[in-house]
């Protein structure tokens, strides 16, 4: 965007800016430059002035901190400057559209990228169901089947005798460590 600012300018001024001179004309021209870099690219300063021979931030800002003053002062100014802003705006206006037009391509292929995802994603889920069936399928209860449940019930208190055995060792063991 910079170089199609910067032919706009040089279009309109009939100058070529990136001329190394101090001649008044080529200074206010530099300075619409600057000025419409900065606002529609929004660009460092730095960035900015190296586009023009290598000119530092510090010429960028200079230029900025005169537009009021050269705008007022030069007729020449004005008027290049009003025709700069009519042509950007036309090229705003395209650059947008075709924004646009390429952003709808690009939701468009975030769209299959996400309805694949989302395919892969169903997949996934029907494969974790039938595992998960498989395993209820063998889970304790499907392995207890037959088996009387007054024997179920015997097995299951002398397991829970013996783990409240351990836990409560455990805790006087702890106790007396604790106590020491």
């Amino acid at each position: 965007m910079l170089d199609t600012i910067r032919e706009v300018v040089e279009t309109v001024t009939m100058l070529d800016i990136s001329k190394v001179t101090r001649k008044r004309e080529y200074i206010l021209a530099r300075a619409l430059y600057f000025y419409h870099a900065r606002r529609i690219t929004g660009r460092s300063l730095e960035a900015i002035g190296r586009t023009m021979h290598g000119k530092g931030h510090d010429t960028v800002i200079h230029a900025l901190a005169k537009f009021d003053e050269y705008y007022q002062g030069y007729k020449f100014f004005r008027d290049s400057h009003y025709q700069v802003c009519k042509i950007l705006e036309d090229i705003d206006k395209t650059v947008v559209l075709e924004e646009d037009e390429s952003l709808v391509g690009v939701i468009k292929d975030q769209n299959r990228i996400l309805l694949m995802k989302n395919a892969e994603l169903k997949e996934q889920v029907a494969e974790l169901s039938e595992i998960r069936q498989h395993d209820r399928e063998n889970d304790i209860m499907t392995m207890l089947e037959g088996v009387p449940e007054e024997r179920v019930q015997s097995f299951i208190n002398n397991q829970l005798r013996t783990f409240i055995l351990l836990e409560k060792s455990r805790v006087v063991q702890q106790y007396k460590k604790d106590q020491l």
